[in-house]
């Protein structure tokens, strides 16, 4: 089972314009209520894709109850810890007009100690039945910048490989505990080394530098269909389609999710990552962040390239 974890839930709504325009009243051609948050997303994923998957997560308030409403109807098994604070909202706004795609994001609010020990409770109680974890995106105020590096030396202390995807100081201490996969995009890992990366070259030294401070293997996305990886193999260059983008959002975590479906399903580290790349490019041909189409998965794993490259 792939255990998703996603302290940063999210009501999301998904607002379509034709021609926004800032400063000035826009009128919607359409509303889509549905849930969000990175870990949210990769477990919709990775249910997609047909993986065992359970989202471990945090609700409280009416928007909460909303968020458990929903993950009914989309038949995503999860386990929800209670917490005091109503669940944020977050908001897409879409406008294919202008090519454009706006995230509105809000901040959770603080969870107490108590709600803090019953998350890790919880964690250490799913663990034994887990033979994956992914630990994606921010966490609420309450909880310490040494949490997800905590839970992935849990993991890794009972052989259970992890997925790795947050910014600065949880990707920092995450590192530190040496995740099976550490996955940026490109100005997350400018930001966590404090430097500027202008070229391919740099990236690759940027990565080395992760990989020393405990990640085993690195992927680097950037916008295009371009990504970088350091693995056990090597350094590889991976090539895929250009796409036709309706919405990026939720890209990421739709990698994370087809890398951890395929590498359980006995791909190789390798085959495992073409096949995340391919999710992650059927993820921005649909409106909805964290929301695949298998054929689209499969369409595109044709076309995507690892190629080594000598350093």
């Amino acid at each position: 089972m792939i255990l998703a974890v996603c302290l940063n839930p999210a009501l999301q709504r998904t607002l379509h314009f034709q021609g926004l325009e800032f400063d000035r009243v826009n009128r919607a051609k359409s509303v889509v209520i549905s849930t969000g948050g990175k870990g949210v997303n990769v477990a919709r994923v990775a249910s997609t894709l047909g993986a065992d998957v359970l989202l471990l997560t945090l609700l409280g308030g009416t928007h909460g109850r909303e968020v458990k409403s929903h993950l009914k109807k989309e038949g995503i098994p999860f386990h929800a810890v209670p917490v005091r604070g109503n669940t944020r909202i977050c908001t897409t706004l879409l406008d294919p007009e202008n090519g454009t795609q706006t995230e509105l994001v809000e901040e959770s609010e603080p969870v107490t100690k108590e709600e803090v020990l019953k998350a890790e409770r919880e964690f250490e109680r799913l663990l034994p039945r887990c033979r994956f974890v992914i630990l994606s995106g921010t966490a609420p105020k309450g909880f310490p910048d040494t949490v997800y590096g905590k839970w992935i030396a849990m993991a890794t202390r009972t052989d259970v490989p992890s997925i790795l995807d947050s910014p600065m100081k949880l990707a920092e201490h995450g590192l530190a505990s040496k995740p099976w996969l550490y996955k940026p995009n490109w100005r997350e890992m400018e930001a966590l080394l404090g430097i500027t990366i202008q070229s391919e070259s740099e990236a690759w030294k940027a990565m080395e530098i992760l990989h020393s401070r405990g990640a085993q293997n690195v992927l680097v996305t950037k916008d295009g269909p371009v990504a970088l990886a350091l693995t056990e193999n090597g350094f590889f260059r991976i090539l895929s389609t250009d796409l036709k983008v309706v919405n990026p959002i939720g890209s990421g975590d739709s990698i994370a999710a087809g890398v951890g479906a395929a590498f359980l399903h006995g791909k190789s580290l390798l085959e495992a990552l073409r096949f995340g790349m391919a999710c992650g490019g059927a993820n921005v041909l649909t409106p909805l962040a964290g929301t695949i189409r298998k054929k689209d998965v499969g369409n595109l794993l044709k076309d995507i390239r690892m190629l080594p490259v000598t350093r």
